[in-house]
């Protein structure tokens, strides 16, 4: 994890603007900070803040140079050792032990289509000093962010765009048209188009890569597509498989050379990660808790410190404070350089200081289980629509009245007539936008659209929010809290191969007995205690 920031210019950017783009960067790589400036018909600059976690030896400080390329990455590649092995067997020589290195001798071996072989989150740069060309490449669920600005006379790259505005001497126009949208349609909303919080400032989508030739001709390539494909098979395969696969994901990212640090909730996702990792993988951990001590409604203290003690981890219980909110406020969002997307973020900032001070490097969470295994409330609602027309519809209802249904409290998802209609439901996905509305200003006309990536309603539900309401939104959030303290962020759901295993199981099969998450669950079984592993409520992190 590190902060990454470039330009290609007609006229060369002075060094001072460079030192002062660095200093904005540091808390995004504390450990060391470089840059690397070519001269030619255009000038290029490549400045890197690195946030050390493989290989600490100053040997895999970036801007990173090998033959005639040059590479600023963020991020962690996480199978880098099998593919270093790969790399060895044809004869390339290796100086770190880093995945710096595996990235940029990758890039030289196989070119645009070394990422397809990269299981990590990533945003890197690779300029060929031969062809004057820069390869920009994002991973496939956008843990790591990229931005750019280009113009007719300068391109321009970083992790945040406070660094491009540096870089470019530019202060950006706030692009009100998303603030309105935010403010009408909340955070479902943020990433419906193709733009930001600022005017003339663009990111690169998840799964894309991005060519900028010595001509300035730029183009954009998607390498990677999630479809939702169902193949038949016995359910016990099914389990076993994705089990195996977890297993593998969380291996690959307990790989660190610095401490890491379990985000633990009372919820059945982290649990699972952690439970796994001591029992599964024998691996002591440690683990951070929010605890909420004014609202019971939100308090998962019991589910929390059953987990811990039954682990054995260093754990810390982290009581959310209330004084200075607008101080504390100020500060965060000034951090996120744009709204804060939900009030949860002002909690989760308290984990990622704690987990900072207490000298971890990087956290584990769990982001994106609801998205793949299916967990939201209303998940379970769409599902019993897609199976309406079954002979055990009715069995199939009384498990949700006795179950999900009992502890959902927004109205219109706790009518399950709303979603057992031709007509697909969303009321509540918007709810009470045109309240919001009607205090603006200038009113806005916007109703709710989603993408269809499938004719399955739950799963074309899931794949809008892994890919633009949900996960992209914490993604973001997460990032910017963990990095305005130097952490790393590390989301084991979100693993390639996990993640298309399980979008190749039926639907029907996602949600069983009464349960959601089944899967999930089932995996659990033996190792996460009942109590968690079977409780049937979404308390969420509020």
């Amino acid at each position: 994890m590190c902060g990454i920031a470039g330009s290609v210019t007609k006229n060369l950017i002075d060094e001072n603007v460079i030192k002062k783009t660095l200093f904005l960067m540091k808390n995004r790589g504390p450990d060391n900070q470089s840059y690397q400036t070519i001269k030619s018909k255009y000038n290029y600059s490549f400045l890197h803040s690195r946030l050390s976690i493989q290989d600490l030896d100053s040997r895999s400080n970036q801007p990173f140079n090998y033959k005639n390329k040059i590479l600023v990455f963020n991020g962690e590649i996480y199978n880098f050792l099998e593919l270093k092995k790969k790399l060895k067997n044809k004869g390339y020589m290796f100086s770190t032990k880093s995945d710096t290195e595996v990235i940029i001798k990758m890039f030289d071996c196989y070119g645009e289509k070394s990422v397809e072989f990269f299981e990590g989150m990533w945003a890197f740069v690779i300029f060929d000093t031969k062809s004057k060309s820069l390869f920009l490449s994002r991973d496939r669920f956008g843990e790591k962010p990229i931005f750019y600005y280009k113009t007719d006379y300068g391109f321009y790259f970083a992790s945040d765009v406070s660094f491009i505005g540096s870089l470019a001497e530019k202060k950006f126009l706030i692009n009100m048209r998303k603030i309105q949208r935010f403010l009408v349609n909340g955070y479902r909303s943020l990433n419906k188009f193709n733009d930001n919080f600022f005017e003339d400032i663009n990111e690169l989508d998840p799964g894309q890569n991005c060519f900028l030739d010595s001509d300035f001709n730029f183009k954009k390539k998607k390498y990677w597509n999630l479809k939702y494909q169902p193949v038949r098979r016995g359910i016990s395969t099914y389990k076993n498989k994705v089990e195996s696969l977890l297993l593998d994901s969380l291996n690959l990212r307990l790989r660190s050379d610095v401490p890491l640090a379990f985000c633990l909730s009372g919820g059945v996702d982290s649990v699972t990660l952690a439970c796994l990792t001591k029992k599964k993988l024998n691996k002591d951990i440690c683990t951070f808790s929010i605890i909420d001590k004014e609202d019971s409604r939100y308090n998962e203290q019991d589910n929390i410190n059953l987990i811990s003690k039954e682990l054995k981890s260093e754990h810390k219980n982290i009581y959310v404070s209330k004084n200075n909110f607008f101080k504390k406020m100020k500060k965060i969002t000034k951090n996120f350089g744009s709204p804060v997307p939900t009030i949860s973020y002002y909690v989760h900032n308290f984990l990622s200081y704690e987990i900072s001070s207490s000298g971890f490097k990087v956290a584990i969470s769990g982001t994106g289980a609801d998205e793949i295994f299916s967990g939201y409330y209303d998940h379970y609602n769409y599902w019993l629509n897609g199976m309406k027309n079954k002979k055990e519809f009715i069995t199939l209802q009384e498990e949700w009245s006795n179950g999900s249904g009992r502890y959902i409290n927004n109205e219109l998802i706790k009518k399950l007539s709303n979603f057992l209609g031709d007509s697909e439901f969303f009321e509540h996905l918007y709810q009470n936008n045109s309240i919001f509305n009607n205090l603006l200003n200038q009113p806005i006309n916007l109703e709710f659209t989603q993408k269809g990536f499938c004719k399955d309603l739950l799963r074309n539900r899931m794949l809008n929010e892994l890919f633009f309401e949900i996960v992209p939104v914490i993604l973001e959030a997460d990032d910017r809290n963990s990095m305005m303290y130097s952490v790393e962020n590390r989301s084991p759901f979100l693993d390639k191969n996990l993640v298309e295993y399980l979008y190749q199981i039926p639907s029907k099969f996602l949600i069983k007995n009464g349960y959601t998450k089944w899967f999930l669950r089932e995996i659990g079984n033996g190792l996460v205690p009942d109590q968690v592993r079977l409780d049937k409520r979404k308390t969420g992190f509020n």
